[in-house]
Formats: C-alpha cells, sequence, structure tokens
C-alpha cells in the first residue's frame, strides 16, 4: 500500500523472480538550416528536429508512481486517486488487469517515468500476468539505472519479452537500438524496421515516421518513396511535424512521388501554423511554382519575408540571396502593408489509446492533431 511506504512493511526481493517474462520555387528549399525543437507556441527558425518525439506514452503504471510521488511528497489523494489506488494494487495481488486511472490522472501521466521503488514493487506482480507496458516500464527504468541490484543485462531482456508482448514503446526503443551496434546486437536495419512495423499498427506516430524515412531513404528495405510517402503521410496525420515537413518537400519537388503543389502549399501552412518557419518556405515555393503564380504575388513576398524575419541565421541569409530574384518577376517589391494570407483552418483534435492485447488496459493514448488532410474541406 501507498500508504505503508517507508512505514515498516518489506516488500519481496526484486530480483529474477520479477524478471522471468518551376526551378526557383524547388531551389527554395535547398535551404541547409539546421533547427531545434519547438514548442507550437514558439516560432523554430531551421528545420524541424528528425528526433523530436511525439508519441505520448501513458498507462495505468506511470499513472499509478504519479500518486505514489505525490503522496510521498505530502499531496492529499482525491477520491478518484485514492480509488485508482486501491484497484491498481488489489489487482496486481490478484493478477487481474490493471485498471484504467481516471483521465485527469493519465493526461498528468503522460511520458512519466517510473522512478519510485513502490511502483517498481507492483510492476514486479503486472509482469506475472504478461502485461506488456508493465515490462516496458520495469525495463527502462532498469536501463536507466532506478532499480537496485538489477544489471543492464536483464533490463535488456525484460526489454525483449515487452517487444515480444507487442508493447508499442518497447517495440520503438527496440527498433531504435538496432539501428545500431548495441548490446541488442550487430546494427540490423532489417530488424529494426520488423519492431517499427509492429509499433506502428498501433499508429504510434514516431514508428509510422520512422517507416516512411526507411522506405524512402531505401534503409534496410528496397528503395520505395511512394511507400516511404504513405508512411509519412499517416504520420502526418496524427501531427508528426518532421513526417508534414519531408512528405511536404517530397510532393513539392517531387522527388520520387507525383508533384502536387496544392498539396505541399497546404502541408506548409500547416507547418507554420505549428510554429516551423520552414512551412513559409515550403508555402512560397509551392505558389512559385504554379503556371498562375502571379496571381500569387503578394502572398509569395509575405511568405518570404515571414522567413526572413523570423527564421535562423542560415534561413535569413539564403532568404536574403533568394527573394531579390524571386521579386524581379513581380511588378511590386513588396506584399501591400496590410496584407495578410487566406485563412487556413487547422483540423481539430483527436485521441486514439492502444488497447493492450493481454490485459485489454488502454495504454499509449496519443491526442494529436491532423496535419495532412483538408479540414477546411472535409469538415
Amino acid at each position: 500500500m501507498i500508504g505503508s511506504i517507508g512505514g515498516g512493511e518489506e516488500r519481496p526481493s526484486m530480483k529474477l523472480r520479477a524478471f522471468s517474462k518551376p526551378m526557383l520555387g524547388a531551389a527554395l528549399l535547398m535551404l541547409g538550416a539546421v533547427g531545434a525543437s519547438s514548442a507550437p507556441d514558439t516560432l523554430n527558425g531551421g528545420f524541424p528536429d528528425p528526433a523530436r518525439r511525439h508519441h505520448q506514452r501513458s498507462n495505468c503504471h506511470g499513472a499509478y508512481d504519479l500518486v505514489v510521488t505525490r503522496t510521498l511528497n505530502g499531496v492529499s489523494q482525491s477520491f478518484e486517486e485514492a480509488k485508482f489506488v486501491d484497484a491498481y494494487e488489489a489487482n496486481a495481488a490478484a493478477g487481474q488487469p490493471c485498471p484504467t486511472p481516471p483521465d485527469t490522472l493519465q493526461i498528468w501521466a503522460i511520458n512519466r517515468d517510473v522512478v519510485n521503488q513502490e511502483t517498481f514493487y507492483q510492476l514486479t506482480q503486472y509482469v506475472q500476468q504478461n502485461d506488456a507496458a508493465a515490462y516496458y516500464e520495469l525495463a527502462f527504468a532498469t536501463l536507466m539505472g532506478r532499480v537496485p541490484d538489477i544489471g543492464m543485462n536483464i533490463g535488456f531482456d525484460t526489454l525483449m519479452e515487452a517487444a515480444r508482448l507487442g508493447d508499442p514503446s518497447a517495440n520503438f526503443l527496440v527498433g531504435t537500438l538496432r539501428m545500431q551496434p548495441s548490446k541488442l546486437g550487430p546494427k540490423d536495419e532489417g530488424k529494426a524496421m520488423e519492431h517499427f512495423l509492429i509499433a506502428a499498427k498501433t499508429e504510434h506516430v514516431d514508428a509510422l515516421f520512422m517507416l516512411g524515412l526507411m522506405h524512402s531513404e531505401g534503409i534496410g528495405t528496397k528503395k520505395d518513396p511512394k511507400k516511404g510517402l504513405e508512411y509519412l503521410k499517416q504520420a502526418a496525420e496524427r501531427g508528426h511535424v518532421h513526417a508534414t515537413f519531408s512528405a511536404a518537400s517530397m510532393i513539392n519537388n517531387g522527388i520520387g512521388v507525383k508533384r502536387d503543389l496544392d498539396l505541399a502549399y497546404r502541408l506548409g501552412r500547416t507547418l507554420i501554423a505549428d510554429g516551423e518557419v520552414v512551412g513559409a518556405v515550403i508555402a512560397a515555393s509551392a505558389l512559385l511554382q504554379r503556371k498562375d503564380v502571379k496571381q500569387h504575388q503578394s502572398e509569395i513576398l509575405h511568405w518570404l519575408d515571414f522567413a526572413q524575419a523570423h527564421g535562423d541565421a542560415k534561413t535569413k541569409a539564403e532568404m536574403s540571396r533568394f527573394r531579390p530574384q524571386v521579386a524581379s518577376i513581380f511588378k511590386d517589391m513588396n506584399a501591400p502593408p496590410a496584407y495578410t494570407p487566406r485563412e487556413v483552418r487547422i483540423c481539430p483534435q483527436r485521441k486514439v489509446c492502444y488497447v493492450d492485447r493481454s490485459t485489454g488496459a488502454r495504454n499509449s493514448c496519443h491526442t494529436y492533431t491532423d496535419y495532412w488532410n483538408d479540414c477546411n474541406t472535409t469538415m
């Protein structure tokens, strides 16, 4: 029980028992900018960060660990939290599936790593019923050095068991590790793809993005830009920023896929709305390649000025070089002072939860905005 932490109740050993289981427009995209990760309410002046993770991991174990931390810090439990804690501990002892946390608690526990000894003990009980999320949380905590007296080899074995049981976070991590030499073995991009595919089947958005890149570039599989674009599309539909950028670049330049300037423009505008300045470059590039380019003069100049004003140092330098070339084809050098671009409607958010195939628990809930589809016409 949480109330007994530090109060004298001894827990069984957490050792092996627990771990048994047109050219100018296109040229605008040849910027060598390097950007950092950014939150939607800030501006990122370079390229989107490919290492930024979008998957939202949440499960009952992280929620329980959050309550443990609060209790240790003297924070009283709400009625709903206390009810969940009682059910969590009772189900662990009885070999029953992990209960679903209250919605608010589950939101607070998104991407939480387990850190408390009490939770580690409860995890050792949940793994006895093949709870994939419990295996992953215990493995990750072990690999991070948080579980006393448990070696890294057991941590990796536990991670592989979590992956075998279908945990999406475990499969994504194993896939990432197999992209390079690691404790799991030598670099094996084919094996990495197998694990990304398992994670992608649960709508793990970062796995969808990785599959898009691998198929587009021919990493671990035959190069197939069309198949890569389909995976990037699925990731963009689930709010992945770099997938949106990669897809927009491909279709704007016709790299292995059919050029689609209308879609490239819309994706560029979506990136702008998310705080990615490179979206302005994509939008301007797509408009520049249209046959009716002069009808879009003001908007093109507006987005080039936006990129020059808010881009990083390299983006600013590139815009200073390209903008005069672009403006030379128009009768006016600048957009009207009061000009505002057409409004683009951003799609509403959607929530999807992966359901653990062994326990039935709702894990890894992901709330996202569709960055791909045109909600100006589909709503």
